[in-house]
């Protein structure tokens, strides 16, 4: 009689434990979820910008940053030993910022139940990166290229 006792005192012991650890897995995937509500998935990056946690006006904001940054400074190029910088106004390069934040937010937002949650929980250990949806005029580049290998 005792050993039927022990016996189920036992296994409702191992009852409990399950128990709380499930618990503590939905608390923890139940936050974890209402976190990343209106944020981009982690391990996420756009171009060499990463962007996980953040919101997409915030993912929108760092971009065109960047694009200020770059539109200051220049792109570096160089050619046969020679260094110029290039301004992006020259080449008519921009940035689609919609299509980059757009792209950055589905991961963990779209398509059914199942799919956001998976892709919620495989972004704890896996990355996503998209490449920076640029348009440039090729015919302004490929003269400007000219222009300094002429000269070097």
């Amino acid at each position: 009689m005792t050993q039927y006792f022990l016996r189920q005192s036992f296994v409702l012991k191992i009852a409990i434990v399950v128990g709380v650890l499930v618990s503590v897995f939905a608390v923890a995937s139940g936050a974890y979820a209402w976190y990343y509500v209106g944020r981009v998935m982690p391990h996420t990056s756009i171009g060499i910008h990463p962007v996980g946690g953040l919101t997409e006006d915030e993912v929108a904001e760092r971009l065109e940053q960047h694009l200020q940054d770059i539109e200051r400074s220049g792109i570096p190029l160089n050619i046969n030993g020679k260094s110029e910088l290039i301004r992006i106004d020259e080449i008519g390069l921009d940035l689609n910022l919609s299509i980059a934040v757009d792209a950055a937010f589905a991961r963990g937002h779209i398509g059914s139940a199942l799919t956001q949650f998976w892709e919620r929980v495989s972004s704890l250990w896996s990355s996503t990166h998209i490449d920076a949806p640029i348009v440039y005029d090729e015919h302004a580049l490929a003269s400007q290229i000219d222009d300094i290998a002429d000269t070097s």
